[in-house]
Parts: C-alpha cells; sequence; structure tokens
C-alpha cells in the first residue's frame, strides 16, 4: 500500500513539473513569435480612412474604421475626442504597439495605436446635421424599459440611416427642414 502511493505520488509530481515546462515553453514561444511579428514600434505612419464608429466596451478603447472595403480598428486610449460621425474621412497618425489581453496573462499581442487624429471632410451624417438643424424625434413605451444608451445607439443609427437615403419624400423634408420621426417598438 505504502508502495503504491509513493508511486502515485511521484507521478503527480512527475506530471506537474511537465505541465510547468509545457507551460512556459509555451510562454516562451509566443514571446519569441511576438519579438518576429513585431514591425518597428517607433515609426508613426499616416493613413486616410473613413470613420465608422467607437467602441468603449473593451479593455482598450477604439476607433473602428474603413479603408476602402476593409475594416480597419485602431486602439483609441490616448484620444478622448468623441466627435467624429459616421461617414467622415479622417486623417490618423498611427503606430505599431503591444497590448495585453486581460485573462492571457503576460502575452502581448500587436495593435494599432492612434497618435492623433483630425476630421478632413464631412461625411453624410455630418452634412445632414448641418442642413437639417433639428434633433429627429422618436416614440417609445416606457413598458420596454430601454435603456439612455441603447435610444441613443438607435438614433444614431436612424440618423444614419436618412442621412444616406435616396428617398425623395427624405430629401424634400429635409430640404423643408420638417420634423422627423421613428418609432421604437419590442418585438418579442
Amino acid at each position: 500500500m505504502k508502495d503504491s502511493a509513493a508511486f502515485l505520488l511521484l507521478i503527480i509530481c512527475w506530471s506537474c513539473t511537465q505541465t510547468e515546462t509545457k507551460d512556459q515553453k509555451t510562454r516562451e514561444l509566443e514571446k519569441k513569435e511576438f519579438k518576429q511579428n513585431t514591425i518597428k514600434r517607433d515609426s508613426v505612419k499616416n493613413d486616410t480612412v473613413e470613420f465608422t464608429s467607437y467602441n468603449d466596451n473593451f479593455d482598450y478603447s477604439q476607433l473602428n474604421g474603413k479603408k476602402g472595403k476593409e475594416n480597419i480598428d485602431f486602439i483609441n486610449d490616448n484620444n478622448n475626442d468623441r466627435s467624429f460621425l459616421r461617414g467622415d474621412l479622417i486623417a490618423i497618425e498611427w503606430k505599431n504597439d503591444s497590448i495585453y489581453i486581460a485573462g492571457d496573462g503576460e502575452t502581448p499581442q500587436n495593435a494599432q495605436w492612434i497618435v492623433s487624429a483630425k476630421k478632413i471632410k464631412d461625411g453624410n451624417v455630418s452634412k445632414f446635421r448641418k442642413e437639417y438643424g433639428k434633433e429627429i424625434k422618436y416614440h417609445f413605451s416606457n413598458e420596454d424599459q430601454l435603456s439612455g444608451s441603447y435610444l441613443d445607439h438607435l438614433y444614431i443609427l436612424a440618423e444614419y440611416y436618412i442621412a444616406n437615403s435616396n428617398r425623395d419624400l427624405i430629401k424634400l423634408t429635409i430640404k423643408n427642414k420638417q420634423d422627423l420621426a421613428y418609432s421604437v417598438e419590442k418585438r418579442s
């Protein structure tokens, strides 16, 4: 009985050592691969993108854009300006740097960090806001219990739709500065 307990203890210790060695080797390989894939971090690059959205729901704030048909995401932690509207053309300066994903330990990942960003041309939403100059009205039932942030999200979607609409009635309504409204309904 003592021999089998000692044997079992030896196997457990040996397997723990193997796991630690594998984890250590995996981390070393990941770090080596990260260093090999890292482009010069200090070089600042310039680009022009069409702004699509901000995303502040993660460990790092993001600015999302499009270049042609390609979606591009940038880390936007150094920029508190939230004045860009969907469709605006923006000039950005960015550089490659690293981020650390929560829960992934100390293994860094490459990411594109914004150094600076500025609007160079109004998109359709910006033009719509300047031309129309009024708030869009909306109606919803208080029973639906919609959060303010969700209502804001829906407003931005409605505004984008209206600003990019080719419908003659919407264009005429904007031109005559008549009230625009939409309804928010919850479906089950």
